[in-house]
């Protein structure tokens, strides 16, 4: 099963790969290519926002009709809201502007955050994050933690393979930081 259904909305739309590349080139003003978007419609490719953007843009259609329904469904927040048990400590948290989140899957085990870790987060209003520190974000609705980098870059830190770079320029993709994760710097 594809990932996506980029090819079936081209198709139903009656336009060539490569009558698709010269629209998306002609919207863009990039260079776009018929092998970069059969390698986008067979998942050989990883489908970023910014292609699917692009490409549902030329196709005139919305983003998410380009995602196949297992694909939609699958999308789930990394991080959960977790309460502190101890009133004391909530109340703390709380004074401070911190909240704590549950990890439920990651996508920054380079930095020594893992499925299950419980992390604080600064959600002080207008938090403006020291380079490279690790933010709550919000991306296309879903919540997960990303490494910012100062020229408006959020990025994943994984051994695993898809490591990707979401623009915070890019408003359709929907990005908003939340918070600073305050890193334990007593960890080894």
């Amino acid at each position: 099963m594809s990932t996506n259904r980029i090819r079936e909305v081209r198709e139903a739309a009656g336009l060539t790969l490569q009558q698709l590349a010269d629209r998306i080139a002609e919207q863009t003003g990039e260079a776009v290519t018929r092998t970069q978007l059969s390698r986008l419609e067979l998942g050989k490719r990883r489908l970023t926002v910014s292609w699917m953007n692009k490409i549902a843009r030329a196709l005139e259609c919305e983003p998410i009709m380009l995602l196949n329904q297992a694909a939609v469904t699958a999308a789930r927040n990394e991080v959960v809201p977790k309460t502190a048990t101890d009133p004391a400590v909530a109340f703390a948290l709380k004074a401070r502007n911190i909240t704590l989140y549950e990890i439920e899957f990651s996508q920054m085990d380079l930095l020594g955050l893992h499925v299950g870790d419980t992390v604080s987060v600064d959600v002080t209003p207008d938090v403006t994050p020291p380079p490279l520190a690790v933010v709550l974000a919000r991306i296309a609705g879903n919540l997960t933690l990303r490494q910012w980098i100062p020229t408006n870059r959020l990025v994943t830190a994984t051994t695993g393979a898809g490591n990707s770079v979401v623009s915070m320029d890019d408003a359709a993709a929907g990005v908003e930081i939340l918070g600073v994760v305050l890193l334990d710097t007593s960890r080894s």
